[in-house]
């Protein structure tokens, strides 16, 4: 729980120990971070606000901030710290990868296990144009083959 400057008035023994997890530059990055959402509720009034950092293995944290209901007195925030979905990471490393909105459903119904003819029916375009979309998403993303897109989606997270 912090206040609304950001500052830490009381946590739990699991977010003790992730914070602890975090290295000198990761934990000032989680700092600003959580200053940042905490903001977010304080200022703009948002009922929750996110954002990511990465832990110093490289692993992608979500913050959550969402306010606490008071009877009275300065605003509490609620902020949570744990892995980012899985899910959320795709999508993001998706968009760094500069994939346009078709060649995103593309890479997720990919990422379903379903066929190029299934791809097509699914989303009402040939197979040919499945071919098209994957093509240009094997250039923009460096990779070759269906096989190594699943690998690179599922396994990994973005990189600086």
């Amino acid at each position: 729980m912090v206040d609304a400057a950001g500052d830490v008035l009381a946590t739990t023994a699991n977010a003790e120990r992730r914070l602890a997890s975090l290295g000198r530059a990761s934990r000032a990055d989680a700092a600003l971070v959580v200053r940042s959402v905490v903001a977010a509720i304080v200022h703009q009034g948002v009922e929750t606000a996110q954002a990511r950092v990465r832990d110093s293995d490289g692993a992608w944290m979500m913050i959550t901030a969402t306010p606490l209901l008071t009877a009275s007195g300065p605003r509490h925030v609620a902020v949570t710290i744990g892995p980012a979905p899985m899910a959320d990471l795709t999508d993001l490393l998706l968009s760094a990868h500069g994939l346009s909105a078709r060649e995103q459903e593309i890479c997720h119904q990919v990422l379903a296990g379903r066929s190029t003819s299934e791809i097509a029916a699914t989303l009402y375009i040939s197979a040919h144009t499945v071919q098209d979309h994957l093509k240009s998403i094997f250039a923009k993303t460096g990779i070759r083959s269906r096989r190594e897109l699943v690998a690179h989606l599922s396994h990994t997270a973005p990189q600086d």
